[in-house]
């Protein structure tokens, strides 16, 4: 069980304690225990960097009727996961649509520095 906020891995290792010299080691091998695992680094990764890492957003806008101030958006999030990789907690995703109408005038700021498409 991972500690919160943190991803809970689904790998599995044996480990095994040899005599080496008169000494006590560690080995840590595959779970079926055949093969010893020597390049594995154990990383405590939370969710949010998990998910920084693994989220991929593009988000593009066009204009379909500048005069009633109409524009097509589009939002594409991938979520990339490695297998047998699923984070410990679930994930929501929130979308804001402000429709207040602030945004219905030209700004004296854009028409001032003629930034006005």
């Amino acid at each position: 069980m991972a500690p919160n906020g943190y991803m809970t891995s689904t790998d599995t290792w044996k480990v095994k304690v040899v005599e080496e010299n008169g000494t006590a080691v560690t080995r840590l091998y595959n779970a079926d225990g055949t093969v010893e695992v020597t390049d594995y680094k154990i990383k405590n990764t939370s969710n949010d960097e998990y998910l920084n890492s693994s989220l991929e957003v593009n988000k593009t806008a066009k204009v379909t009727d500048w005069d009633a101030r109409k524009y097509e958006i589009i939002f594409k999030c991938f979520f990339i996961c490695p297998k047998g990789k699923i984070p410990a907690d679930p994930v929501d995703v929130v979308l804001v649509f402000d429709t207040s109408g602030s945004m219905k005038f030209r700004s004296s700021f854009l028409q001032k520095y003629k930034i006005v498409q």
